[in-house]
Formats: structure tokens, C-alpha cells, sequence
């Protein structure tokens, strides 16, 4: 100390900096000793009682607080601080003040959101008295923010939103969104749709949404009130006042990363109250096909299925199964749906049809998903082409799925086509009688030709891996039915296409046929098949 007293006497600049040189080196001490408590986050039970309460109390204290790793412990051990409530609001509110006092440096700023959202995801019940004063400071910091950053915040007050009663999450909600919806009402009413930065702005508020959403999703909370009808729901609340934004934007923009987004949106919102009651799974369903049509199927050209538009139509099936019966006003808007994506599909030529894998997959797991659980939408007509006769839709996917079968050389899209053939096959030789069972059955008996002429075209043509698999598998359900018919039907098959491509001796196919209904099981039936498309290929490439 004497020491000390005459350095600064003689040097008083000299000693400032010595001090300061002693103050950083004591912080860099302390941040490292932080960081292996970080390191250690995941290890140290939410019971320990000796050092962590010790560590808490002096976090927020200079000049430990001057350190990232202050800001980072407090998300890293929100499980912690959860079993010690008594901790949670003084660190609630040095996030705050950090992210106040930082708003320009963009280090501390994501580090404070990311540790607020993570203490509000582990002990959102008990921040709800304080829900009031976190609201204000959003509104009061949502312009000086980033979008993404605005997602974290976001996400945060919906964790506490999510355990509230159901009227006041209302009203939360409003106002956690009511800066976006400000946002997105100036960009939908801008006079000209031209200018790029229009769309970034309405896509980045979208995305705000999708995260206020997400966060109610991921937080399983059941909103307690005593029967609420759909209308009362938060989230529907939510839904139906975007709509109008939604509507604005799809029309204005036609913008495949907005339309991702809202798409992303309704499929939280169906999975996040369409198991509560049998009223919201209504209202979800109706919304989720209202988005489908007006948004996807009006003045879209050919093969414009945007990302996740499948997905929502999926989405609304599975929901509406909990209803063990699909009402009557959904079932209509799904099935208008489908044929509609069915004529747009069918006119295409087959060459850039057969290249959109993901198109041929998406479509025929949704095909399959509408029959194995609604198989009654199968049965309304639809007229694929002007000259056409009407037919039901079931029979226009078999006689689709029959013509570009052979032609698909992927084998994921080959499955998912011959899979819906093999649906209906499966159905037929259930022992259960049932509305499925009937309309299979019809279906195999007017186009059991033209499914076994698919088949055949098939393993002439197709790759080794799609004979022996999809076809193989849909080949085998057909023996198992009527192995005779199959049989004798399969050799005039061949024999007619001899005349096309080039095919082994036809004492060979007979053969090859005869053995087919006598195979035990569907690994010695792809074998065959194997053994017989090798020697087509063989004479073919000669």
C-alpha cells in the first residue's frame, strides 16, 4: 500500500493504467473460471446448493458482469435456476439491462436474447408476473431489432404466454404481435408490389409469427377453460387475424419462401390445438384447406405445388381422423383439392412429370392417405380432359398411375406409385367388409388389365431394383387373390408385347409365368423376376 501511495505521489497516469492492467488480467481470471462452469452446465445437478447459489448472487455484480460469460450462464442454467425461483427475476432483469445498454454491439445482444429465451422456455410459470414488464420492453425495443432477433424475443414471452388462461394469452398475444401486424398492414397497403425490400419486410414478420407459434407448439400447454369454441382459442385468434395479411401477401407477391412460411404457420397452429377438442379440429381443417385452395390452386400454373403444400392437406387428414368422421364442408374442400392438383398433374407430358420425384411422391402419399381414411372423397367424378368422359377420381389415379409406372426410373417415386396400386390390392384380400373393400374390389375388376399391363411394361423396362421391389410387392398381393387369372392373363400380356420389345423365347416366359403362382413368399418371387428381367436385358442390349 505504501508502495502503492508513492507510485501514484510520483506517477499518477502511471499508476491509473497500472490498475486498470490489474483489473482486465483479474477479469480475464474470472471470465475463464465462467467458461468452465459453462463447460459444466450439462453435468451439475439442478440440486446443487453449494457453489451455484453462491455464483448467481454475484453474477450481476461488477465486474463479473462485464463478462459474456455471465450472460451465457444464466441461459445455460435456466433448469437450475427454475428449482431456485428466488433467482430468476434479478437475472431476468440484468438481461435487460445488458441488452439496453448494448443494443448496438451485436455480440451481447444475441447472447442476451438467446439466454432470455431459454429462461423462459424452462421457467416461463413463473415469470408471469412480470409478463407485463417484459411486454413493454419488447415493444419498446422490436424496431431496434433484427427480425431474427425479434424471433427469439419472441419466442420467449410466447413460452409465458403459453401459461396463461386463455383470455389473457388472448390479449398477450395481440400485443406481442401487434408491432408485426403494424408492420405487415404498411407493407401490404404500399402501392406498388415491385419492390423486392417489400417482400423481405412481409416474409421476415411472417417468420416473427411462425416463432410465436412454434414457441406455444413446443411448449405443450393446454390452455384451461371450460369448453371453449374454436373462435376462443388463441391461436385461431391469431390465425384470423393474419389472414387478411396472409391473403394480401400470397396474391401480391406469389413469393415461394412467404408461402413456405405461411404454410409452416398453419401446420403449428393444426398440430398445436387440433387434438383439444372435436370443435377446434373443425376450425383448423377448415382453415388449413381454405389456405390450400386460395393460396396454392388459383391461376397456378402446372406443377407449382409450392414447398409443404402437400404437407398441409396431410395435416388436416390426420387431424380430422380424431373426429372419426370428416365434416361434410371439409370433406368437400379436400376433395376439390386433390382434383384439382390431379388435373393440373395429368395433362403434363410424361418426361417432365417423371422428373419431378418430389412432386410423384408428395402427391401419392397424400393420394394414399385420402383412401386409406376417406376413401369416400375417392369416389366423387372429375373429367380429366374436355373429350373425356366423367370418371370417379380413384379410377382417373389408377389408369394415371398405370401410365407413368413404367416410365419412373427413381425408385422412392416408383414405390409411392405402385404402393397405391398395392393399397388396393391389400384391401381386397382383408377378411373385414367395408366401404374400402367395395370400392377396391370395383376398381380391380374394371382395370386389373391395365394394372397387370403396367406390371408388365414394368419389368420389361424398369431398373432391377424397382422389378424387384415395388412391382415384385405388387405383383405378389395380385396372386394371392386370383393366382390363376393373374397368370394366364400376365402370358397374353407378354405375348402381345413381343411384338414391341425384344423378349426371351416365349417357352422361357411360360416358364417363368407358370412359376410365379407357386412361389412361397416375396423373396423367391423377386428372385424370379430378377433371373427374367436379367435375360431381358441381356437380349436387348444385343
Amino acid at each position: 500500500n505504501n508502495s502503492a501511495q508513492i507510485v501514484a505521489q510520483q506517477n499518477p497516469s502511471n499508476f491509473e493504467y497500472s490498475i486498470e492492467m490489474f483489473r482486465s488480467q483479474i477479469i480475464r481470471n474470472i471470465d475463464g473460471i465462467l467458461w468452465a462452469w459453462r463447460a459444466a452446465s450439462e453435468l451439475i445437478p439442478t440440486t446443487e446448493n453449494i457453489f451455484l447459489p453462491h455464483l448467481f448472487r454475484i453474477l450481476t455484480q461488477e465486474p463479473i458482469s462485464n463478462t459474456t460469460a455471465s450472460i451465457y450462464l444464466i441461459g445455460d442454467y435456466s433448469e437450475w435456476l427454475l428449482q431456485h425461483p428466488e433467482t430468476i427475476e434479478p437475472n431476468i432483469q440484468f438481461l435487460f439491462f445488458k441488452l439496453n445498454n448494448s443494443i448496438d454491439n451485436t455480440l451481447i445482444r444475441s447472447i442476451c436474447l438467446e439466454s432470455l429465451r431459454k429462461l423462459c422456455c424452462s421457467c416461463g410459470q413463473k415469470l408471469l408476473n412480470i409478463l407485463d414488464f417484459m411486454l413493454t420492453q419488447y415493444n419498446n425495443l422490436y424496431q431496434r431489432l433484427p427480425h431474427y432477433e425479434n424471433r427469439n424475443f419472441i419466442s420467449a414471452l410466447s413460452a409465458i404466454i403459453s401459461y396463461q388462461s386463455i383470455n389473457l394469452a388472448r390479449n398477450s398475444i395481440q400485443q406481442i404481435l401487434a408491432p408485426t401486424f403494424i408492420a405487415l398492414s404498411t407493407v401490404c397497403n404500399e402501392a406498388t408490389a415491385v419492390n423486392p425490400k417489400s417482400a423481405e419486410t412481409a416474409q421476415n414478420n411472417f417468420d416473427i409469427i411462425l416463432a410465436a407459434v412454434a414457441a406455444i407448439n413446443n411448449s405443450n400447454i393446454q390452455w384451461v377453460s371450460t369448453n371453449p369454441t374454436a373462435s376462443d382459442h388463441p391461436l385461431i385468434m391469431l390465425l384470423s387475424s393474419c389472414w387478411p395479411y396472409l391473403v394480401n401477401s400470397q396474391a401480391r407477391w406469389r413469393n415461394c419462401a412467404i408461402t413456405k412460411i405461411i404454410c409452416k404457420i398453419i401446420i403449428k397452429v393444426l398440430q398445436t390445438v387440433g387434438l383439444a377438442n372435436k370443435d377446434l379440429v373443425i376450425e383448423c381443417a377448415k382453415l388449413g384447406a381454405k389456405f390450400f385452395v386460395e393460396f396454392n390452386l388459383q391461376d397456378a400454373p402446372s406443377l407449382s405445388l409450392p414447398e409443404n403444400t402437400i404437407e398441409i392437406i396431410t395435416t388436416v387428414c390426420e387431424i380430422s381422423k380424431t373426429t372419426n368422421n370428416l365434416p361434410e364442408n371439409i370433406s368437400f374442400i379436400i376433395q376439390k383439392s386433390f382434383e384439382q392438383i390431379l388435373l393440373r398433374i395429368t395433362p403434363t407430358p410424361l418426361p417432365e412429370i417423371v422428373a419431378r420425384t418430389d412432386l410423384i411422391k408428395n402427391f401419392y402419399e397424400l393420394a394414399k392417405i385420402i383412401f386409406e381414411n376417406f376413401p369416400q372423397l375417392m369416389t366423387s367424378n372429375c373429367q380429366l380432359q374436355p373429350s373425356a368422359p366423367p370418371c370417379m377420381i380413384i379410377d382417373a389415379l389408377v389408369q394415371y398411375s398405370c401410365t407413368i409406372g413404367p416410365q419412373i426410373i427413381d425408385k422412392f417415386a416408383s414405390t409411392s406409385v405402385f404402393n397405391l396400386l398395392q393399397c388396393l390390392v391389400c384391401e381386397i384380400s382383408d377378411g373385414q367388409r367395408s366401404f374400402k373393400k367395395e370400392l377396391a374390389t370395383k376398381m380391380l375388376q374394371v382395370r386389373i388389365g391395365l394394372i397387370l399391363g403396367c406390371i408388365t411394361r414394368s419389368i420389361i423396362l424398369s431398373s432391377t431394383a424397382i422389378v424387384t421391389g415395388p412391382v415384385s410387392d405388387l405383383l405378389w398381393e395380385l396372386l394371392r387373390i386370383n393366382p390363376n387369372e393373374i397368370k394366364n392373363m400376365l402370358k397374353q400380356l407378354f405375348e402381345q408385347a413381343r411384338s414391341t420389345y425384344t423378349l426371351p423365347d416365349k417357352t422361357v416366359i411360360q416358364q417363368t409365368i407358370d412359376f410365379l403362382p407357386r412361389c412361397d413368399s416375396k423373396k423367391t418371387l423377386a428372385a424370379k423376376l430378377t433371373s427374367f428381367v436379367v435375360s431381358c436385358r441381356s437380349l436387348s442390349s444385343m
